[in-house]
């Protein structure tokens, strides 16, 4: 099983047991509404700890460096939306 079937079981475990596809679909759908807020919001704390990382004075070239994100524009997508 990989992480993310390990985790789908976890978190939606009681709604894939639910032997009604209908309510199943339904609450599939709500769960992911959720997950999808829950994504946006990662990423924007991605970019405020990478905000945080300019603001204590490292260029976005050592941040990328850093983080493994290859170069200073991705660095810099990531942290547009953090504000």
């Amino acid at each position: 099983m990989t992480d993310v079937e390990q985790l789908l079981h976890t978190l939606c475990g009681d709604i894939l047991a639910d032997v009604d596809p209908l309510t199943q679909y339904a609450r599939l759908t709500d769960a992911q509404a959720v997950y999808t807020e829950l994504v946006s919001a990662i990423r924007t704390r991605r970019g405020a700890a990478l905000r945080a990382m300019a603001d204590a004075g490292m260029s976005y070239d050592q941040i990328a460096r850093a983080t493994g994100l290859g170069g200073k524009q991705r660095v810099s997508q990531l942290i547009a939306p953090a504000g």
